[in-house]
């Protein structure tokens, strides 16, 4: 197929003609139309083409701008969840435990060592509280055991206060049997 700009004019108007010869026939087919109502075509064709273009290079970005995001968000959370567990506090992501991805397990295995380290520092703070009330019946205990040491101590400073005095008022023992019976 030809394509010829012919300068030669239908009523004062340019013209665009294609032709066409076809081999077995040997006929020449002809067309022949308004070169600026022609142009008019092509140029709305391109307007439309860019257009088309422009909305499917939209939607990409979009679509790129989710993927990128649903990627990102999951990591995002675990790391906000670690940095706040490098603080002292267990806080869980709930918002992409149920995806079925890569990013779910991090996400869900990322809760699991948080809830095992809360129950880590909850036993130890429970001991810590049993090792304390201990500590408190320990030292009452010693303060009894000191408090009925000093009473045991002061009886025997009376006993022998009183073998001392009683000593010192009776007679001196006779040498020989005299007077024993």
């Amino acid at each position: 197929m030809r394509l010829k700009i012919s300068d030669k004019t239908s009523y004062d108007q340019p013209v665009i003609s294609s032709y066409y010869k076809d081999p077995l026939t040997g006929y020449t087919v002809v067309v022949s139309d308004n070169y600026n109502d022609a142009l008019k075509n092509a140029v709305s064709a391109a307007m439309v083409t860019v257009l088309i273009g422009l909305v499917f290079l939209l939607i990409a970005v979009f679509l790129s701008l989710k993927t990128a995001s649903s990627f990102t968000e999951p990591i995002k959370a675990v790391n906000r969840s670690l940095s706040e567990l490098a603080e002292g506090k267990f806080e869980k992501i709930n918002k992409f435990a149920q995806r079925k991805d890569e990013f779910g397990a991090m996400v869900n295995n990322t809760n699991s060592v948080i809830g095992k380290l809360e129950g880590i520092v909850s036993h130890i703070k429970e001991s810590a509280e049993h090792v304390n009330s201990s500590s408190l019946e320990l030292s009452e205990m010693t303060n009894q055991i000191s408090k009925t040491t000093e009473d045991v101590a002061h009886a025997v400073q009376e006993i022998a206060s009183g073998a001392t005095l009683s000593s010192t008022k009776m007679p001196p023992p006779a040498l020989s049997g005299e007077g024993i019976f």
